[in-house]
């Protein structure tokens, strides 16, 4: 990602610093009162933002890992875990395709609620959530490899992806979802309300009737310019 689109997003969330949070999706909602207990599960919420899922997983019982680009993101993540007695790891992660070809670091270690630092070993770790490795090693292979998810050693059973869109993307889902765990996605569609966010964020009308490679539909909602899919990872 461009250094000036990292610095509207961080200007984006310090002006909401104080502001409270928006509750989560609708859909995502639905999605979740169909799965099963989640105490013990893993769950991912991709491009986290200022963490209205990730937070809401973490009360749900799930163990949490929240990803994004923006570091005061990430750190009003920790904030509010903090305030409300809950454990969220978060990572500072570049999903731009620039970053993930190496263009720039993709990968930038952060210090995550819940997590403990190797000092003597430069290793961070959480065995709970399944992180574990070399800050460096990890910035050096993710600016080698096509995939931006390439350090992750652990699928998770539930990733969360709100809002955020990459087409490029969509063929790596697979990669971060254990077989038989679920995915739930949603964004913005063509025909939403005015014109944020550009067309280029914004999916075409029934594209997710498509699906995803290695997953099985379990549900889809397309109305008032938002669409979402709610699937399950196949088995290997």
């Amino acid at each position: 990602m461009a250094r000036g689109d990292r610095e509207r997003w961080d200007a984006k969330h310090e002006a909401a610093w104080n502001r409270p949070l928006d509750p989560p999706d609708d859909f995502v909602l639905r999605s979740l009162a169909r799965l099963p207990d989640p105490r013990g599960a893993n769950a991912l919420d991709l491009a986290c933002g200022a963490g209205r899922h990730a937070l809401d997983l973490a009360r749900r019982g799930y163990l949490v890992e929240a990803w994004d680009v923006s570091p005061i993101a990430l750190e009003l993540v920790r904030k509010r875990a903090t305030q409300k007695g809950l454990m969220v790891a978060t990572r500072e992660l570049d999903l731009s395709p620039d970053a993930a070809s190496g263009a720039e670091p993709g990968v930038t270690p952060d210090v995550s609620t819940g997590a403990t630092n190797g000092a003597a070993s430069g290793t961070v770790t959480n065995p709970a959530l399944g992180v574990s490795f070399e800050p460096r090693a990890a910035n050096r292979a993710a600016s080698r490899a096509p995939s931006p998810f390439a350090f992750r050693r652990k699928p998770f059973s539930l990733v969360i992806c709100v809002d955020f869109l990459d087409r490029a993307l969509f063929v790596e889902f697979a990669k971060l979802v254990a077989p038989g765990g679920h995915l739930i996605f949603t964004t913005f569609t063509l025909d939403r309300a005015g014109d944020q966010p550009s067309a280029r964020w914004c999916l075409e009308r029934a594209e997710l009737a498509r699906g995803f490679a290695g997953f099985e539909t379990l549900a889809t909602h397309e109305a008032s310019g938002r669409a979402g899919l709610f699937a399950r990872r196949t088995s290997e």
